[in-house]
């Protein structure tokens, strides 16, 4: 049982690496990624929200940039200061 279930993680593994992969390919700077990263050096606070899975990778997001020195929060926390 758990070789099946082992093609099918692989599967999608490849899978998500080829959504990646293609994502990146079609990020140019006319698409605004040099602006989204202006801003994000450029703010004094951070924040982010979500729902569900985007609420998890919001969060994630969130953690990444404290990690990286900035002021991140998550919009619904009890910790989050007023914007």
């Amino acid at each position: 049982m758990n070789e099946c279930y082992a093609g099918n993680v692989q599967d999608m593994m490849k899978l998500m690496a080829t959504t990646i992969s293609s994502t990146a390919d079609s990020l140019s700077d006319e698409g605004g990624v040099g602006q989204f990263i202006d801003e994000l050096l450029s703010a004094k606070r951070i924040y982010v929200m979500g729902a569900g899975r985007s609420g998890l990778i919001a969060k994630a997001f969130a953690m990444r940039l404290m990690h990286l020195g900035m002021h991140s929060y998550v919009v619904g926390e009890t910790i989050t200061p007023p914007a």
